[in-house]
Protein backbone atom coordinates (compact mmCIF):
# COMPACT_ATOMS: atom_id res chain seq x y z
CA UNK A 1 0.00 0.00 0.00
CA UNK A 2 1.62 3.47 -1.12
CA UNK A 3 1.80 6.34 1.12
CA UNK A 4 -0.65 8.87 -1.04
CA UNK A 5 -3.42 7.99 -3.46
CA UNK A 6 -4.25 11.06 -5.96
CA UNK A 7 -7.51 10.37 -8.05
CA UNK A 8 -8.63 13.21 -10.89
CA UNK A 9 -9.47 13.64 -14.27
CA UNK A 10 -9.42 16.77 -15.94
CA UNK A 11 -12.78 19.09 -14.71
CA UNK A 12 -13.82 17.39 -11.24
CA UNK A 13 -12.47 17.74 -8.12
CA UNK A 14 -9.03 16.13 -7.79
CA UNK A 15 -8.62 14.00 -4.15
CA UNK A 16 -5.21 13.17 -2.41
CA UNK A 17 -5.03 11.45 0.09
CA UNK A 18 -1.63 11.24 2.55
CA UNK A 19 -2.09 8.38 4.96
CA UNK A 20 0.66 6.87 6.83
CA UNK A 21 4.44 7.58 6.51
CA UNK A 22 5.23 10.30 4.36
CA UNK A 23 7.84 9.14 1.95
CA UNK A 24 7.35 5.41 3.01
CA UNK A 25 7.64 2.51 2.05
CA UNK A 26 9.63 3.34 -0.92
CA UNK A 27 8.27 5.83 -2.40
CA UNK A 28 9.81 9.33 -3.12
CA UNK A 29 8.33 12.73 -3.73
CA UNK A 30 9.12 13.04 -6.94
CA UNK A 31 6.59 10.78 -7.69
CA UNK A 32 3.83 12.63 -5.86
CA UNK A 33 5.10 15.54 -7.58
CA UNK A 34 4.94 14.02 -11.06
CA UNK A 35 1.10 12.90 -10.49
CA UNK A 36 0.39 15.98 -8.76
CA UNK A 37 1.26 18.36 -12.17
CA UNK A 38 -0.83 16.15 -14.29
CA UNK A 39 -3.69 17.37 -12.33
CA UNK A 40 -5.71 20.30 -14.52
CA UNK A 41 -8.48 20.20 -11.67
CA UNK A 42 -9.32 24.33 -10.77
CA UNK A 43 -9.78 22.75 -7.13
CA UNK A 44 -7.92 20.25 -4.74
CA UNK A 45 -9.28 18.30 -2.21
CA UNK A 46 -6.44 16.59 0.10
CA UNK A 47 -6.95 14.72 3.25
CA UNK A 48 -4.13 13.72 5.61
CA UNK A 49 -3.91 10.76 8.40
CA UNK A 50 -0.32 10.65 9.52
CA UNK A 51 2.38 10.61 11.59
CA UNK A 52 5.42 12.15 9.58
CA UNK A 53 7.64 10.90 7.57
CA UNK A 54 10.81 12.07 5.65
CA UNK A 55 11.39 15.61 5.52
CA UNK A 56 13.07 16.22 2.63
CA UNK A 57 9.84 14.44 0.89
CA UNK A 58 7.72 16.79 2.89
CA UNK A 59 9.36 19.85 2.10
CA UNK A 60 9.31 19.39 -1.49
CA UNK A 61 5.50 18.24 -1.10
CA UNK A 62 4.76 21.30 -0.02
CA UNK A 63 6.61 23.49 -1.85
CA UNK A 64 4.93 21.80 -5.40
CA UNK A 65 1.49 21.93 -4.00
CA UNK A 66 2.18 25.83 -2.99
CA UNK A 67 3.22 26.15 -6.68
CA UNK A 68 0.43 24.15 -7.76
CA UNK A 69 -2.26 26.56 -9.89
CA UNK A 70 -5.28 25.00 -8.40
CA UNK A 71 -6.76 25.67 -4.82
CA UNK A 72 -6.26 23.32 -2.52
CA UNK A 73 -8.25 22.60 0.85
CA UNK A 74 -6.42 19.62 3.30
CA UNK A 75 -9.09 18.19 5.58
CA UNK A 76 -6.98 16.65 8.92
CA UNK A 77 -8.60 13.40 9.67
CA UNK A 78 -7.17 12.86 12.89
CA UNK A 79 -3.03 13.48 12.89
CA UNK A 80 -0.78 15.66 10.98
CA UNK A 81 1.77 15.37 13.19
CA UNK A 82 5.59 16.20 12.18
CA UNK A 83 6.30 16.87 8.60
CA UNK A 84 2.46 16.25 7.88
CA UNK A 85 1.72 19.09 9.88
CA UNK A 86 3.88 21.39 7.21
CA UNK A 87 2.14 19.73 4.14
CA UNK A 88 -1.05 21.09 5.25
CA UNK A 89 0.68 24.48 5.84
CA UNK A 90 0.37 24.14 1.79
CA UNK A 91 -3.10 24.08 1.78
CA UNK A 92 -5.04 27.23 0.49
CA UNK A 93 -8.14 26.28 3.10
CA UNK A 94 -6.99 24.69 6.30
CA UNK A 95 -9.71 22.39 7.80
CA UNK A 96 -9.36 19.76 11.25
CA UNK A 97 -11.99 17.28 12.15
CA UNK A 98 -13.41 17.48 15.42
CA UNK A 99 -10.59 15.81 18.11
CA UNK A 100 -8.10 15.92 15.29
CA UNK A 101 -4.26 16.26 16.06
CA UNK A 102 -1.43 18.03 14.96
CA UNK A 103 2.04 18.30 16.81
CA UNK A 104 5.40 20.55 15.97
CA UNK A 105 8.60 18.87 16.24
CA UNK A 106 12.20 19.68 15.74
CA UNK A 107 13.90 17.78 13.07
CA UNK A 108 15.17 14.43 13.74
CA UNK A 109 18.32 12.15 12.02
CA UNK A 110 19.71 9.11 12.38
CA UNK A 111 23.44 8.61 13.02
CA UNK A 112 26.56 6.45 12.17
CA UNK A 113 26.44 2.82 13.86
CA UNK A 114 28.76 2.16 17.12
CA UNK A 115 32.05 2.64 16.56
CA UNK A 116 35.18 0.27 18.25
CA UNK A 117 38.70 1.72 17.23
CA UNK A 118 41.00 4.40 18.23
CA UNK A 119 40.40 8.25 19.32
CA UNK A 120 41.16 9.07 15.96
CA UNK A 121 38.07 6.99 14.38
CA UNK A 122 35.65 8.82 17.66
CA UNK A 123 37.06 11.98 16.15
CA UNK A 124 35.71 11.50 12.73
CA UNK A 125 32.26 10.06 13.64
CA UNK A 126 32.29 12.93 16.35
CA UNK A 127 32.76 15.10 13.12
CA UNK A 128 29.86 13.16 11.81
CA UNK A 129 27.77 13.97 14.19
CA UNK A 130 28.34 18.28 14.78
CA UNK A 131 27.35 18.10 11.16
CA UNK A 132 23.98 16.11 11.39
CA UNK A 133 23.29 18.97 14.24
CA UNK A 134 23.86 21.56 11.82
CA UNK A 135 21.97 19.97 9.08
CA UNK A 136 19.00 19.38 11.90
CA UNK A 137 19.28 22.47 12.50
CA UNK A 138 18.80 24.19 9.65
CA UNK A 139 16.33 22.63 8.64
CA UNK A 140 14.23 22.96 11.94
CA UNK A 141 14.80 26.75 11.27
CA UNK A 142 13.45 26.45 7.62
CA UNK A 143 9.99 24.39 8.98
CA UNK A 144 9.48 27.33 11.54
CA UNK A 145 9.80 29.27 9.09
CA UNK A 146 6.87 28.02 7.05
CA UNK A 147 4.80 28.05 10.25
CA UNK A 148 5.22 31.64 10.67
CA UNK A 149 4.42 32.63 6.91
CA UNK A 150 1.44 30.74 7.24
CA UNK A 151 0.56 31.91 10.99
CA UNK A 152 1.98 35.54 11.66
CA UNK A 153 3.54 34.46 14.20
CA UNK A 154 7.48 34.62 14.95
CA UNK A 155 9.82 31.82 13.93
CA UNK A 156 11.56 31.95 16.94
CA UNK A 157 8.13 31.25 18.90
CA UNK A 158 7.50 28.14 16.26
CA UNK A 159 10.89 26.80 17.21
CA UNK A 160 10.30 26.83 21.41
CA UNK A 161 7.07 25.19 20.38
CA UNK A 162 9.25 22.71 18.44
CA UNK A 163 11.67 22.24 21.06
CA UNK A 164 8.88 20.75 23.43
CA UNK A 165 7.28 18.23 20.84
CA UNK A 166 3.99 20.56 21.15
CA UNK A 167 0.46 18.73 20.15
CA UNK A 168 -2.60 20.58 19.92
CA UNK A 169 -5.90 19.80 19.68
CA UNK A 170 -8.22 20.73 16.65
CA UNK A 171 -9.42 23.98 18.63
CA UNK A 172 -5.76 24.83 19.48
CA UNK A 173 -4.61 23.96 15.95
CA UNK A 174 -6.87 26.83 14.59
CA UNK A 175 -6.71 28.96 17.63
CA UNK A 176 -2.44 28.96 16.92
CA UNK A 177 -2.94 29.83 13.18
CA UNK A 178 -2.33 26.33 11.78
CA UNK A 179 -5.64 25.55 10.56
CA UNK A 180 -8.62 27.65 9.63
CA UNK A 181 -11.56 25.87 11.10
CA UNK A 182 -12.84 22.79 12.58
CA UNK A 183 -15.26 20.80 10.32
CA UNK A 184 -18.60 18.95 11.48
CA UNK A 185 -17.30 15.21 10.15
CA UNK A 186 -15.70 12.79 12.57
CA UNK A 187 -14.81 9.07 11.68
CA UNK A 188 -13.73 7.12 14.70
CA UNK A 189 -11.95 5.37 12.73
CA UNK A 190 -9.53 7.65 11.36
CA UNK A 191 -8.31 7.94 15.18
CA UNK A 192 -7.85 3.99 15.42
CA UNK A 193 -5.89 3.82 12.53
CA UNK A 194 -3.89 6.99 13.46
CA UNK A 195 -3.21 4.77 16.77
CA UNK A 196 -1.41 2.14 15.54
CA UNK A 197 1.08 4.33 13.15
CA UNK A 198 4.23 3.56 14.11
CA UNK A 199 5.02 6.24 16.55
CA UNK A 200 8.56 5.36 17.51
CA UNK A 201 11.23 7.72 17.95
CA UNK A 202 8.23 10.23 19.81
CA UNK A 203 9.07 10.98 22.87
CA UNK A 204 5.66 10.89 24.42
CA UNK A 205 4.94 8.31 21.80
CA UNK A 206 2.78 6.12 24.58
CA UNK A 207 1.09 9.45 25.20
CA UNK A 208 -0.22 10.10 21.66
CA UNK A 209 -1.72 7.14 21.13
CA UNK A 210 -3.88 7.29 24.20
CA UNK A 211 -4.48 10.79 22.73
CA UNK A 212 -5.83 9.11 19.89
CA UNK A 213 -7.59 6.12 21.21
CA UNK A 214 -9.74 8.60 23.52
CA UNK A 215 -10.52 10.83 20.77
CA UNK A 216 -11.71 7.77 18.97
CA UNK A 217 -14.11 7.13 21.80
CA UNK A 218 -15.30 2.95 22.76
CA UNK A 219 -16.15 2.62 19.12
CA UNK A 220 -12.82 2.75 18.03
CA UNK A 221 -10.74 1.01 20.43
CA UNK A 222 -9.38 -1.40 18.80
CA UNK A 223 -10.58 -5.55 19.58
CA UNK A 224 -8.83 -7.67 21.35
CA UNK A 225 -6.41 -10.07 19.62
CA UNK A 226 -5.76 -6.85 17.26
CA UNK A 227 -2.41 -6.67 15.02
CA UNK A 228 -1.06 -3.86 17.32
CA UNK A 229 -1.24 -4.39 20.88
CA UNK A 230 0.32 -1.96 22.89
CA UNK A 231 3.94 -1.98 23.79
CA UNK A 232 4.45 -3.77 20.26
CA UNK A 233 6.00 -0.10 18.90
CA UNK A 234 8.11 0.09 21.66
CA UNK A 235 9.53 -4.19 21.86
CA UNK A 236 10.12 -3.03 17.74
CA UNK A 237 12.06 -0.54 18.10
CA UNK A 238 14.39 -2.23 21.62
CA UNK A 239 15.11 -4.85 19.06
CA UNK A 240 16.17 -1.92 16.10
CA UNK A 241 17.81 -0.40 18.49
CA UNK A 242 19.88 -3.54 20.39
CA UNK A 243 20.81 -5.20 16.61
CA UNK A 244 22.36 -1.40 15.97
CA UNK A 245 24.44 -1.86 19.00
CA UNK A 246 25.52 -5.59 18.19
CA UNK A 247 29.63 -5.81 18.42
CA UNK A 248 31.84 -7.10 15.95
CA UNK A 249 33.50 -10.88 16.28
CA UNK A 250 36.13 -9.85 18.97
CA UNK A 251 38.35 -12.55 18.32
CA UNK A 252 39.17 -13.60 21.67
CA UNK A 253 38.86 -10.07 23.75
CA UNK A 254 37.35 -11.01 26.95
CA UNK A 255 35.71 -7.94 27.35
CA UNK A 256 34.27 -7.73 24.03
CA UNK A 257 33.25 -11.60 24.69
CA UNK A 258 31.41 -10.45 27.52
CA UNK A 259 29.67 -7.73 26.04
CA UNK A 260 28.42 -9.36 22.88
CA UNK A 261 26.90 -12.05 25.12
CA UNK A 262 25.46 -9.43 27.08
CA UNK A 263 23.53 -8.24 24.24
CA UNK A 264 22.88 -11.22 22.35
CA UNK A 265 20.95 -12.79 25.75
CA UNK A 266 19.01 -9.27 26.20
CA UNK A 267 18.01 -9.43 22.27
CA UNK A 268 16.68 -12.97 22.86
CA UNK A 269 14.91 -12.09 25.42
CA UNK A 270 13.22 -8.97 23.67
CA UNK A 271 12.23 -10.67 20.55
CA UNK A 272 10.42 -13.31 22.90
Amino acid sequence: MTWYTIEHNRDAEATIDLFGGIGEPGGMAADFIRELDGIKSKRIRMRLNSPGGSVEDGIAIYNALRAHPAEVEAHVLAAAHSIASVILQAADRRIMAPHSRVMVHNAMGAGGGFTVGYADDFDEVAAEYVKLAVRLRETSAEIASIYAERTGKEAAYWLAKMAGETRFGAEATVAEGLADEVGETFDAKNFQIAANFDWAGYKDADAIRAELLEAAGEEGKPAAGDSHPDGLTELTARVEALEQLMLPKPNGHPPLDAARRELEEALARVQL
